[in-house]
């Protein structure tokens, strides 16, 4: 991923130049804000951006790896949700290997 800055910009010159709605442009920022947030250490940051991947919403592609990683950086800061879908992710081994008993 890049850094915030330049997402910013970017974002900003999309929103400019209209080829960025407001609702699209609201979730983007949401996501930038919660990146800078999570890698500051806030895991409920972290657990949103986990979902967000998992899930393929606010504006971020599906991607169960990098779910995988957030979980898991929430996970190791004692975060229960982050926990639960660390678990659920094992469980089903979405974005790692199945492992039903860590699960």
């Amino acid at each position: 991923l890049v850094p915030a800055v330049q997402v910013q910009n970017t974002l900003h010159a999309l929103i400019e130049s209209g080829a960025v709605d407001d609702d699209s442009a609201e979730r983007l920022k949401e996501v930038i804000k919660a990146r800078k947030k999570a890698e500051a250490g806030d895991p409920e940051a972290m657990c949103h951006l986990s979902t967000w991947y998992y899930e393929g919403t606010n504006g971020l592609s599906q991607d169960y790896k990098q779910a995988y990683v957030w979980a898991s950086k929430a996970t190791a800061l004692n975060h229960v949700p982050g926990m639960a879908n660390k678990g659920m992710m094992l469980y089903r081994g979405r974005g790692v290997d199945e492992d039903k008993v860590a699960g």
